[in-house]
């Protein structure tokens, strides 16, 4: 995933997850740097919300059946 801000763009990947004091934490790689994301769980349904939109659907489903090396 790429994160870009006015200031620095960033590779993130995010290599686990678990649950954290009723928060889901996601934790991975900021370029070299190591990162923690913290989410409500309020906060992952809004996101799911924003990805059920049928043109993010379709890029997805697409995914499933493209080579890697493409």
């Amino acid at each position: 995933m790429r994160v870009s801000t006015p200031a620095i763009t960033l590779a993130v990947d995010i290599e686990s997850s678990c649950v954290e004091d009723g928060k889901i934490k996601l934790t991975g790689m900021a370029s070299t740097l190591q990162c923690d994301v913290t989410l409500k769980p309020r906060e992952v349904f809004l996101m799911a919300r924003l990805f059920l939109k049928p043109g993010i659907i379709k890029v997805c489903l697409a995914s499933l059946f493209k080579r890697a090396d493409s």
